[in-house]
């Protein structure tokens, strides 16, 4: 590998491991979403 290959790899890596990260926050966001609808539907 190349030093510009290795470059790019690992902004790859980066680029992923924040998309991952945002997926994961999103998906804590709607849960906790969901569960105060449901509270305040059931009281």
């Amino acid at each position: 590998m190349t030093d510009d290959e290795k470059i790019d790899y690992y902004e790859s890596k980066k680029i992923f491991k924040t998309r991952l990260d945002a997926q994961v926050g999103a998906e804590e966001l709607l849960h906790t979403w969901i569960q105060e609808q449901y509270r305040k539907i059931c009281g």
